[in-house]
């Protein structure tokens, strides 16, 4: 990643303008005319290389609450241009295999993972309808090749109740056609889940957040994550009406549902999460559904 930073005692300012990953390389800027000047910097110092950037398989995306449809409008468009040619603009794409959308929401995430698993799931179909294979060998083998892509990047998911409604949906058909239970037998949710031996992935997913909490708590200050994760805007302006929850919120809400603890504040969890030993037996309590 590339930095801007120049900090003072008592104030340190980071800068993000990119983020890199092998081959993979996502420009940021608050202003179209500084993201076309870092595109343009790009562009030029990859032909002291010999690399040439592929306008075809370059996007450019606007992140805002009103750039999720098009057409977009004035202040939305972008119109980044390498080599004279304008670089396609669209309203999500896909980084390190998460789908990242300009709304901010997780809607087309869950519904990418879902697709996902399902295909996951129907590949090994043979497996659920094996009868020489024993129910706790399936459980195992799905929540290995199907939860596991599920709920790939769910750590920093700051997900939703209908959200999380609609993964658990998922979960339920999976473990009643593993398990044999038709809908006319009328077998509730938490009786499929005594019999498969598992847990809802709601509590998996806060489990998971929660560990990766504990990490980027952990890390020393001068980390980017540890920094992104209580970052901040200081430009832009919040639209009216009530604000989304944010991954601090949810990763509280965690916390109280797993532990019980509501009095419990998030700079409280920051000071028990330095204790790495005892914040990892949080994990026990909600990551049944993949162990």
């Amino acid at each position: 990643m590339l930095l801007e930073k120049s900090w003072s005692p008592d104030v340190r300012d980071i800068t993000v303008v990119d983020v890199d990953y092998a081959d993979d390389l996502a420009a940021l800027d608050n202003t179209k005319e500084g993201l076309q000047e870092t595109t343009d910097l790009i562009v030029k110092f990859s032909a002291y290389s010999g690399l040439k950037i592929n306008v075809n398989k370059t996007e450019s995306m606007t992140v805002s609450k009103q750039a999720g449809q098009q057409p977009f409008t004035e202040n939305d468009t972008l119109a980044i241009s390498i080599d004279n040619k304008v670089v396609e603009q669209c309203s999500k794409f896909k980084y390190l295999g998460a789908t990242i959308c300009s709304d901010n929401s997780l809607d087309k995430e869950i519904t990418a993972r879902i697709g996902k698993a399902t295909g996951a799931f129907n590949r090994i179909n043979n497996i659920w309808t094996s009868k020489s294979i024993s129910i706790s060998v399936k459980i195992r083998i799905y929540k290995a090749a199907v939860i596991t892509v599920l709920t790939y990047g769910c750590e920093v998911w700051n997900t939703t109740q209908a959200q999380m409604k609609r993964i658990e949906s998922f979960h339920q058909r999976c473990l009643r056609r593993i398990l044999k239970i038709r809908w006319f037998n009328r077998v509730p949710n938490k009786e499929v889940l005594r019999r498969a031996g598992t847990d809802t992935l709601e509590n998996h997913v806060a489990s998971m957040r929660l560990r990766w909490f504990g990490h980027v708590v952990r890390m020393p200050s001068d980390r980017l994550p540890r920094y992104m994760a209580v970052w901040v805007p200081l430009h832009g302006k919040r639209n009216r009406g009530r604000p989304r929850k944010s991954w601090q919120n949810v990763v509280e809400e965690d916390y109280h549902n797993l532990t019980g603890s509501a009095d419990i504040t998030y700079s409280d969890m920051k000071s028990l999460a330095a204790d790495r030993k005892l914040w990892r037996q949080l994990d026990t309590a909600g990551n049944s559904a993949v162990t």
